[in-house]
C-alpha cells in the first residue's frame, strides 16, 4: 500500500501488506494478471501499480523490474527474498514462491521537500523523537544542511527515510501521524 500523497501527487511512503478486503484483493490480482497477459509477460518480476477508485481498481503502470523498497519491505515482513527469486527467474532456475504471511506491517516513510519551486535546507528537527518511537527501527537523514532541494527531483530528492514495523494498520496510521507531527523541515 501507499501512504497518502503529498502535493502535487508525490509518494510519501509505502507499506506491506496492503489493507484490502478479500473481494478487493481478488479484483486487484485479476487486473494485474490481465495487464501482464496483455503485455505478454510470462515470467520474472514486475512492479504493477493499481489505483483504487470509486469505480474499482484502475491500472496506473506496469514496470519490468522490482519496485524501489519493495524487495526490502517484503523480505523484512515475510522473510521471502524477492531479489533472489528475481535472479533465479532470470537465470531460468526453478523457483518456489510460498504462501506469504505478514505477521506485522512494514513501512517506509519518505521525508519530502516542500512543493514550492525550491529551497535551501537549513535543518531537520524531530529525528531523535521519531527514532525513539516504538514502531521505528531506522531513521536515515540523507539531506545535507545548506543543500538546495526541489520536489521535482522525485525519489532522489528525498531528504531521508523512516523505516518501521507496526503491529497492524491502525498502529501504522498512528505512527505516520506521530512522524508527521514530529518532523520539522527548516528552510533558508
Amino acid at each position: 500500500g501507499k501512504l497518502p500523497l503529498a502535493e502535487p501527487f508525490r509518494e510519501t511512503g509505502m507499506f506491506q501488506p496492503a489493507a484490502l478486503s478479500e473481494p478487493l484483493a481478488r479484483q486487484v490480482l485479476a487486473l494485474t494478471g490481465a495487464a501482464l497477459r496483455a503485455l505478454g509477460v510470462t515470467d520474472g518480476v514486475t512492479h504493477t501499480e493499481i489505483k483504487l477508485t470509486p469505480d474499482g481498481p484502475r491500472l496506473i503502470e506496469v514496470n519490468g523490474r522490482m519496485g524501489g523498497y519493495v524487495g526490502a519491505l517484503l523480505r523484512r515482513s515475510t522473510r521471502f527474498d524477492l531479489l533472489r527469486a528475481a535472479l533465479r527467474a532470470a537465470l531460468g532456475l526453478p523457483l518456489e514462491v510460498p504462501e506469504l504471511e505478514f505477521p506485522a506491517v512494514e513501512f517506509v516513510y519518505f521525508l519530502t521537500p516542500p512543493a514550492d519551486a525550491g529551497a535551501t535546507l537549513a535543518g531537520i528537527r524531530g529525528l531523535e523523537e521519531v527514532a525513539a518511537m516504538e514502531e521505528v527501527w531506522q531513521v536515515k537523514a540523507e539531506a545535507v544542511t545548506g543543500r538546495s532541494v526541489h520536489w521535482r527531483a522525485g525519489t532522489e530528492g528525498h531528504l531521508g527515510t523512516v523505516h518501521g514495523t507496526a503491529a497492524d494498520h491502525g498502529r501504522l496510521r498512528s505512527a505516520v501521524r506521530a512522524i508527521d507531527a514530529a518532523i520539522r523541515l527548516d528552510y533558508a
